[in-house]
């Protein structure tokens, strides 16, 4: 009676010193899908002009632009690597208007837009 020795194809393959095509080896990524940004709150309420503003969300990771009321933000720190949240300082001149100023945040993944409540530094 003979006995069989049951291996799988890799093994097999490698002690026959079979070379295994470079597709065949190795681990399989796929590239995380794109996340569009997406302004979930502004931080504080109402943020000071001249003072420094969270915007929350998803997706602001590497952030292109920020503007307010369209004026673009000079200065954006990315507070989180996960995208979940960006700070820049309230340029003077924004407006103070009761309904909000329109902010946009801008990524390689589209833009997204909110309204926040900005007062006059004291």
């Amino acid at each position: 009676m003979k006995s069989r020795i049951v291996a799988s194809g890799v093994v097999a393959l490698a002690i026959a010193s079979v070379a295994v095509p470079a597709a065949l080896s190795g681990s399989a990524s796929a590239k995380a899908p794109s996340t569009p940004p997406k302004i979930t709150a502004c931080a504080p309420i109402p943020a000071t002009i001249g003072k420094s503003v969270t915007i929350k969300g998803t997706g602001l990771a590497k952030a292109k632009s920020v503007t307010v009321g369209g004026t673009k933000v000079t200065k954006i720190n990315h507070d989180s690597a996960k995208g979940k949240a960006i700070k820049f300082t309230v340029a003077k001149g924004t407006s103070t208007k009761p309904a909000g100023v329109t902010v946009k945040v801008t990524t390689a993944n589209g833009t997204s837009s909110a309204k926040c409540t900005f007062k006059a530094a004291p």
